[in-house]
């Protein structure tokens, strides 16, 4: 498991766990304030699997994956 904490948009505190075996990603929302206003909301989750196979999307680098692909592979023959 990974967690990271973080501040949204909103200031809200968010925390991101990431199961690393089952590659599955929960995002939740911690609010202050009043009984009435704090809490613990579920915001998101699911299943990154595939997620993690893409080679690109919406990557604004410089150099693509595949071109850099291409050059390592131009440069070892």
């Amino acid at each position: 498991m990974i967690a990271v904490t973080g501040i949204d948009v909103t200031g809200s505190s968010i925390l991101y766990v990431i199961d690393t075996q089952n590659r599955q990603l929960a995002v939740y929302q911690a609010n202050s304030g009043s009984a009435s206003t704090m809490g613990l909301k579920f915001v998101a989750g699911r299943n990154i699997d595939l997620d993690l196979k893409v080679w690109g999307y919406n990557d604004k680098s410089e150099h693509s994956y595949r071109d850099m692909v291409d050059q390592f592979e131009r440069k070892n023959r």
